[in-house]
């Protein structure tokens, strides 16, 4: 009566649910021509989109993971370095740079690096009371620039549990908006942004050394990605198109 589907079982009637899957690893990338980086971190650290091998010694471990069979360890003086070759002048044009991260302690006394391209370090940095907040410095400008997402996080809210980062850039109004688990926590003005010669992209601590996390399924595209408050992804991002 219901207009539902119904099957009998041998002892009563049993309605039908329909449930999609979920996306699927390897699933293709429709944007796959806008990919700068990818890199799941399975087995080694070299990136899958242009074959490029990834230099430093951060070692590839197999727990905590997030996707597939491996992660990277950035820890204290730990790098991992993809040359300005594989990945060209992506901060002064539309970017996003995307990946999970699990920080396995979050050090309060310093300013705290996670990415870096050159002079521009992506990091976090005591707010006081047990909290965090996350911001951009631009270390070419004279004083040096900084700018902040605004909003505090609780270290117990971050510790040890994977979160998805996005730092999404739209060159147009040189706004770089960060979403976290795909909501987004505010943005800043990128227009001082430099980005020349021969500048690596770096997974590492290169403000103070200090790093402690593990990184998993980084891909850095070279469009604003993300608008508008998303739903994680659900597995591994694709590696191919």
């Amino acid at each position: 009566t219901d207009n539902s589907p119904y099957f009998y079982d041998g002892t009563a009637w049993r309605r039908f649910f329909l449930a999609d899957i979920p996306a699927q690893a390897g699933d293709p990338d429709t944007d796959w021509d806008k990919v700068i980086l990818r890199v799941p971190f399975n087995t080694n650290k070299d990136d899958v989109k242009q074959g490029t091998s990834a230099s430093g010694f951060a070692s590839i471990v197999g727990s905590p993971v997030k996707f597939g069979a491996g992660s990277v360890q950035v820890q204290n003086t730990t790098i991992v370095d993809y040359s300005h070759a594989a990945v060209g002048d992506f901060l002064i044009s539309d970017f996003t740079i995307e990946a999970w991260i699990y920080f396995d302690t979050l050090n309060s006394s310093n300013k705290i690096g996670f990415f870096s391209k050159g002079v521009t370090h992506f990091f976090y940095e005591d707010t006081g009371a047990s909290s965090v907040e996350f911001g951009i410095r631009m270390a070419q400008t004279a004083p040096v620039q900084e700018v902040k997402f605004g909003t505090s996080f609780a270290n117990a809210s971050l510790l040890q549990n994977w979160n998805h980062f996005a730092f999404c850039r739209s060159a147009t109004s040189g706004q770089c908006q960060l979403f976290i688990n795909g909501v987004s926590k505010g943005s800043v003005n990128l227009n001082n942004v430099v980005d020349n010669g021969n500048y690596t992209f770096r997974l590492a601590d290169s403000l103070s050394n200090s790093a402690d996390m593990f990184v998993d399924d980084l891909r850095i595209s070279n469009f604003e990605r993300y608008t508008a408050n998303f739903t994680p992804p659900t597995a591994e991002l694709p590696t191919s198109g």
